[in-house]
């Protein structure tokens, strides 16, 4: 895998890059990096025919600080995953999401359609919650003098850091001390990151998810919804909604998982990610979801290949 720093009109985005073929890529969420993906990705690295982008974006554990000035909303993190697209020179790809991830990921199918081939949504925030109500403390932290850093240093210990208001209803393993230590490192050892992470809390509202969502009735693209079977964070009505409204939705279920299932059932996730390519690439692109109007259908569970 190489890694390069891909210059965008906002800043220098970090981007893992693995294989030829087909693009996919993946969206993590806020305070963590691209190795949040690590598993999937490793998993994946086999498929010939892949192309695996993989970005850490301006969402707190970022090692380069966006320009002065950059428009850190939602709307505006959205701008900057397009942007980066283009900059790539990849055309349309597939997009696989989790966490906040998954709410940009909706903000750029409402946004710029034609930027995405398919996508797969894995449990992470829509309409309402966004922030989810468990996490609104860690939003809190943007208001207070030293509450990034405070919160930066709780991540670099497993027994704060997996607390319920912390990683622990996100995920049954679990982070690790690795995982806490460099996620946290940037914002510890650089002010301009966080003040970009600063700017993201801050600027995180249910207006923009609700906003979107309204919006996506009219995107023709296929999308597979991959909700955690145990999720307590994001609630599957979530996804239920969303299957209701993308006109090429179909919902399936991540077993054995907790939000964030990357994490806790990477097998699972990666079947199901195998499956939406296999069906955008057949002629038409439809990902077996129901056209608008006819109704969901029924989730599948999904299983390890």
């Amino acid at each position: 895998m190489t890694q390069q720093w891909v210059e965008t009109p906002h800043g220098a985005i970090e981007v893992h890059d693995l294989g030829e073929g087909r693009p996919v890529l993946f969206l993590h969420g806020l305070l963590v990096d691209a190795t949040f993906w690590d598993d999937v990705v490793d998993r994946l690295r086999d498929d010939d025919d892949l192309r695996l982008l993989v970005p850490t974006l301006p969402l707190g554990a970022h090692r380069r600080a966006m320009r002065p000035g950059t428009d850190l909303t939602p709307p505006g993190l959205a701008r900057i995953v397009g942007d980066l697209v283009r900059a790539l020179g990849t055309g349309p790809v597939t997009v696989v999401s989790a966490d906040t991830g998954t709410a940009l990921a909706q903000l750029l199918l409402a946004a710029e359609p034609e930027l995405v081939r398919a996508a797969v949504l894995a449990s992470g925030d829509a309409y309402d919650h966004f922030l989810p109500p468990i996490a609104k403390p860690v939003r809190w932290t943007a208001y207070l003098p030293g509450g990034l850093s405070l919160l930066a240093l709780a991540m670099r210990r497993p027994r704060l850091a997996n607390l319920p208001l912390g990683f622990g209803w996100l995920t049954h393993r679990g982070i690790t001390s690795e995982q806490g230590r460099r996620w946290s490192a940037p914002s510890l050892a650089d002010r301009a990151v966080r003040r970009d992470a600063r700017a993201v809390l801050r600027g995180i509202h249910r207006r923009h998810t609700n906003a979107a969502a309204e919006r996506l009735r009219g995107v023709d693209v296929p999308v597979l919804l991959a909700w955690s079977e145990d999720d307590r964070v994001f609630p599957r009505r979530l996804a239920e909604r969303l299957a209701a409204t993308l006109p090429h939705a179909r919902l399936a279920t991540v077993p054995d998982a907790a939000a964030f299932s990357a994490l806790d059932n990477p097998d699972a996730l990666v079947a199901l990610i195998r499956e939406a390519l296999v069906s955008s690439a057949r002629p038409g692109g439809a990902a077996g979801g129901p056209r608008r109007g006819s109704g969901p259908v029924p989730p599948e569970r999904a299983t390890a290949p």
